[in-house]
Parts: C-alpha cells; sequence; structure tokens
C-alpha cells in the first residue's frame, strides 16, 4: 500500500489584503518505496507558483517540502480550487490538494449598493456614499455606466484614506426603477472600483 500524507491537508492562505503576497508550507510524507519522486505540481493557477525541496529519503519512502507562493497581484475575491503533485507512482500519478484563500480589497465602498428609495419624477436627492483605503489614495474621476445623466457625484480632489462622496439623483420624468453602476477610477491602482445605486421613481399624487 502506498501514503502520501500532507501536513496540514490543504493550503489555505486565509484572507490576505490585495497587494500583499503571501505563502504557506506543506509537508509532504510517503510511505511505500525508496525511489518514489514528485516530479511536478499542476493545475496552478496563474497567480499561485509552487517551490518543491526534497528534504529526506529513507528506505521506505521520502520527505518534501513544498512552498506555495500567492502572487501581489491575484484578484480580489474567494479562491478555491485543486492543485496536483504529480508523482513517477504508477498507482497514484496524481496527489489532489485544495488551495483556498480569499483575496480582501484594499478599497470598500460602503454601501456598495446604494438605495435611494422611492421618489417622484423630478425629485432630486442626496446621499453619501464612503470611500474606505488601507492608506490614503486620490479618486481620479466618477464615471457612470448608463447615459441617463440622471446622477452627480462630487469627487474630492485631496488624497485621504477615508472620501465621503455626496451623490446627488434628480430623477428623469416617467416611471420605473432605475438602477446605475459607478466606476471609480484610483490614482496609481490599476483595477477601477465600482459600486450600483438604486431607486424606484412612482407618480407623483
Amino acid at each position: 500500500r502506498t501514503d502520501v500524507v500532507l501536513e496540514p491537508g490543504s493550503v489555505n492562505f486565509g484572507t490576505v489584503d490585495k497587494g500583499m503576497p503571501a505563502e504557506r508550507v506543506i509537508d509532504i510524507s510517503y510511505a511505500g518505496r525508496a525511489d518514489w519522486h514528485i516530479r511536478d505540481v499542476e493545475n496552478l493557477p496563474a497567480y499561485l507558483t509552487a517551490e518543491l525541496q526534497e528534504v529526506s529519503r529513507t528506505a521506505t519512502g521520502a520527505n518534501y517540502k513544498l512552498k506555495m507562493i500567492l502572487a501581489d497581484n491575484a484578484p480580489v475575491g474567494p479562491f478555491r480550487g485543486l492543485v496536483n503533485l504529480i508523482t513517477d507512482d504508477g498507482s497514484n500519478p496524481k496527489v489532489p490538494m485544495l488551495v483556498e484563500g480569499d483575496i480582501a480589497s484594499d478599497i470598500v465602498v460602503n454601501p456598495s449598493m446604494v438605495s435611494l428609495g422611492m421618489l417622484k419624477p423630478g425629485e432630486q436627492k442626496t446621499v453619501n456614499v464612503v470611500v474606505r483605503g488601507k492608506k490614503p489614495f486620490r479618486i481620479g474621476k466618477v464615471e457612470c455606466d448608463s447615459d441617463l445623466n440622471a446622477f452627480k457625484v462630487q469627487v474630492p480632489e485631496d488624497e485621504k484614506i477615508v472620501h465621503v462622496l455626496p451623490l446627488t439623483i434628480s430623477t428623469p420624468n416617467g416611471t420605473g426603477t432605475i438602477v446605475e453602476e459607478f466606476t471609480l477610477t484610483i490614482d496609481g491602482r490599476d483595477e477601477p472600483v465600482t459600486f450600483k445605486a438604486f431607486c424606484k421613481v412612482v407618480a407623483g399624487t
């Protein structure tokens, strides 16, 4: 019987801030035969690299250290998947290993979905949207996804950790639900930040 033991049993990066590299080490032990080898690590996403090191070898097995390195350009959000250890054992050529974690955004919009409630045609309403970073940043511009021209956003010019954006809607004539997506361009940051706003325009009495 061949036996491969991973310690710990999976690679869990936990929560990692966006833009920060991270690494985890797995100890791999094998009992079965003296000339067993791990040849490769396959099925790695682009933002993960693997460094494999043989630590020791005995008459009945081998021990390896596997370092999993998370790149600083990993996309925001949770990730979870299987990578395969490729061995020279014909009866067990692929040993699957779970890799998971969550990349936390360095900039968070609160609320990410802005509710403006129920409004009448031609009504105006302003709410504040808070954009918070882990270090001071400057918002270059804010763009609307649609051409409704119903919203105005006041963009601060200074650089700080927390920005409060006054968001004003002037509802058009007609009734129905309005949903708008906003894209914030952050100076020095490749990926934009987005949030949405919605309201329901109902006939006035």
